[in-house]
């Protein structure tokens, strides 16, 4: 059995970690080119983190099938006592919240609930078979701990389990600004929604460098980039999370553009490539894989202009840059949208860069 801590992205430590069978490792980024990639989804080879949905690592039918609502606990315990008239019973509503933030989305098969407090179990918390948020002071950043194990049937690895640290930086933090109970609980509950994120399998989300809607200008020969409060700073995790556990008939319903990133008519490894509806919307990225293709799936039927850069966030994308990223290209937006259509694959879009730095 082998489990998977992912930190916040957000914290000062964001950081990967393999850990087999107790002992700590490395945990090195294997980076091939004889796919396309995708979202950042984890390899169900338990290796990589850029894959397209068909190698993403899913949970285990026996542990959550379709259809079923899967149960959390909060584990009670002496480090809740750290906290001034607050129990983990508390908590219960945050975290609920915090659940239905996913369970709410409509195209995923996402049902997630409290079932209650539960005393720790005495045994080591990890391959319980139980996922439980849970606070000590030895987690001082918020950290989804994933757990899975190879089916027998397929060979590949599935989820079986997810336990999330809340973060006791955050609780003593509170302490010293004097923070009411209110203000606590909202903030764990953006905390957890956000490891709950690695907990379904997504993997460290893709930053766009900034906040965009497009608007075409009546000749449609060129782009305006216009600032919209509604675009988020992350990819849209809601295709991501119904890529992986998608409501019935909903691939029907969307489609795919696929093709290659290349400068001088040679491909570039590892750059961001974004849809944008161009009447205006949220972004919906991928990367390019080693060989310079790009796959993004689960776009409803419109009219995109793609925008490619290089990585910007290179503390959570170390590994991509030292896998040869170009780095040195400037952004490209097209000026002609790409039209996808409901349950088609819209292939062989080339998006041409320009060498140099911005």
């Amino acid at each position: 059995m082998c489990s998977r801590r992912i930190d916040s992205p957000g914290s000062s430590r964001s950081t990967l970690r393999l850990v087999i069978a107790a002992s700590v490792v490395a945990a090195v980024v294997s980076i091939s080119g004889d796919r396309v990639a995708a979202y950042v989804f984890y390899d169900k080879r338990a290796q990589d983190y850029i894959v397209g949905s068909d190698r993403a690592l899913r949970w285990s039918a026996d542990a959550w099938a379709p259809g079923e609502t899967l149960e959390w606990h909060i584990e009670d315990g002496s480090h809740w006592a750290a906290l001034p008239d607050l129990s983990a019973e508390d908590f219960a509503l945050p975290i609920d919240e915090a659940l239905s933030d996913w369970s709410e989305i409509p195209t995923a098969d996402i049902s997630w609930r409290v079932a209650g407090v539960v005393e720790p179990s005495g045994e080591p918390r990890f391959g319980d078979s139980r996922n439980v948020v849970f606070l000590d002071e030895d987690y001082r950043y918020s950290a989804a701990v994933l757990w899975w194990i190879r089916s027998a049937t397929t060979r590949t690895w599935e989820l079986t389990e997810c336990d999330i640290a809340a973060s006791h930086r955050d609780f003593e933090r509170a302490a010293e600004w004097d923070w009411e109970a209110d203000d606590l609980k909202r903030d764990l509950r953006w905390d957890l929604r956000r490891q709950l994120a690695d907990c379904l399998g997504l993997g460290p989300r893709q930053r766009s460098p900034a906040t965009f809607s497009v608007r075409k200008s009546p000749a449609e020969d060129d782009t305006e980039w216009v600032g919209s409060p509604a675009l988020g700073n992350y990819r849209d995790e809601h295709v991501g999370a119904s890529l992986l556990r998608p409501r019935a008939d909903w691939s029907s319903e969307v489609g795919t553009l696929a093709g290659r990133v290349e400068a001088d008519g040679l491909p570039l490894p590892f750059v961001s490539v974004w849809a944008v509806r161009s009447r205006g919307g949220s972004l919906i990225g991928a990367f390019s894989n080693a060989a310079g293709d790009f796959l993004i799936e689960g776009l409803e039927p419109d009219d995109y202009l793609l925008w490619a850069h290089p990585i910007r966030d290179k503390s959570d994308y170390a590994a991509l840059i030292q896998a040869g990223a170009a780095m040195e290209v400037k952004d490209v937006v097209s000026v002609h949208p790409v039209r996808v259509e409901a349950g088609r694959a819209t292939a062989g879009v080339r998006i041409t860069m320009r060498r140099g730095r911005e």
